[in-house]
């Protein structure tokens, strides 16, 4: 499948683009999986959809060792 024949749209209501589009949903993914919960979360799909086109999410206090590098090292491959 080509990107440009992607006719879906995401959250912010655009057309689907692929790979900035799964980028994001692996930082979702690997911020989930580090912090053991969801970065952007609400009981109300409008106010979560708020939350994530105003990208508002907090990192925990807590930061291991482990999570540093693999932080640093994703940002890094992205830069």
């Amino acid at each position: 499948m080509d990107d440009d024949d992607d006719d879906d749209d995401d959250v912010s209501g655009r057309l689907y683009h692929g790979k900035p589009s799964d980028m994001w949903a692996l930082g979702v993914l690997l911020y989930t999986m580090l912090y053991g919960q969801f970065p952007f979360y609400d009981n109300t799909p409008h106010e979560l959809f708020r939350k994530i086109k105003a990208v508002e999410y907090s990192i925990p206090e807590y930061v291991s060792f482990h999570h540093f590098i693999i932080i640093s090292i994703i940002t890094v491959i992205i830069s």
